[in-house]
C-alpha cells in the first residue's frame, strides 16, 4: 500500500514537472513578441490589401493597395492571430486567419512574411525576364516557387487544406497552389519542379 501511494506520488510529480515545463516553454516562445515591437523588418512577399488597412496571410483577392517586397515595415504588435505594422506612413493588419487560428505558431506565421535583414529576401537573385512580372505581383510561365511566392504571396489552398497553417518550406515542397481571385473563383498553379507550367482559370 505505502509503495503504491509512493508510487502514485511520484507519478503526479513528474507529471505536474512536466506541465509546468510545458507551460514555461509556452511562455518562452510568446514572450519574444513583445521585442519585435518597434522593430524595422521587410516584407519578403508582395502584399494586397483586402479592405481598408487588412490583409491576409494568403493572397485571397487582388486589388487593393499593393506593397512590394522589400518594403521597410515597422511592427507595431503581433500575435499568433495578427501583425500590425507600419509601412510608408500608413498602419496595416495582416491577419493570418479569419477562423480559428489559436494553434498557430507566431515565429512560424512572422518568419512567413518578415525578414530582418532585406538582403536575404532574394530580390537580387529574381530572372531579368520576370523582374516586372514578380514587381507588379503577377504570375507567368517557367517563373520559380520563389518568384511565385514573392510576387503573388502564398497560396489560399494547397488542395482543400488551407496555407495559414503551414510552414514556408512546406508550402515550397507542394505542387499545386490554388489562389483565389475574387471571394469565389479559385485559379491554380501548377508546377514541375521547381518551376510553373500551367495557370488552370
Amino acid at each position: 500500500m505505502i509503495k503504491r501511494v509512493y508510487s502514485l506520488t511520484v507519478l503526479l510529480v513528474v507529471l505536474s514537472l512536466l506541465i509546468g515545463c510545458s507551460w514555461f516553454r509556452d511562455e518562452v516562445d510568446t514572450s519574444g513578441m513583445e521585442t519585435m515591437t518597434g522593430k524595422k523588418v521587410f516584407n519578403r512577399v508582395n502584399f494586397r490589401t483586402l479592405e481598408k488597412s487588412i490583409i491576409l496571410s494568403s493572397n485571397h483577392y487582388y486589388g487593393g493597395i499593393f506593397i512590394p517586397a522589400g518594403t521597410e515595415c515597422l511592427i507595431k504588435d503581433m500575435s499568433k492571430k495578427k501583425i500590425i505594422f507600419y509601412a510608408d506612413g500608413r498602419e496595416y493588419t495582416l491577419v493570418s486567419w479569419f477562423g480559428n487560428s489559436s494553434e498557430g505558431d507566431v515565429w512560424l506565421f512572422f518568419s512567413k512574411f518578415f525578414l530582418e535583414d532585406r538582403n536575404k529576401i532574394g530580390l537580387e537573385s529574381i530572372n531579368p525576364a520576370f523582374s516586372e512580372s514578380v514587381h507588379s505581383g503577377i504570375a507567368e510561365i517557367n517563373m520559380t516557387k520563389e518568384e511565385i511566392l514573392m510576387s503573388l504571396g502564398y497560396p489560399a489552398y494547397l488542395g482543400r487544406d488551407p496555407t495559414y497553417k503551414f510552414s514556408r518550406a512546406f508550402i515550397l515542397s507542394q505542387n499545386d497552389w490554388y489562389y483565389l481571385t475574387d471571394r469565389k473563383t479559385r485559379i491554380l498553379l501548377k508546377f514541375k519542379g521547381e518551376r510553373l507550367y500551367r495557370i488552370i482559370e
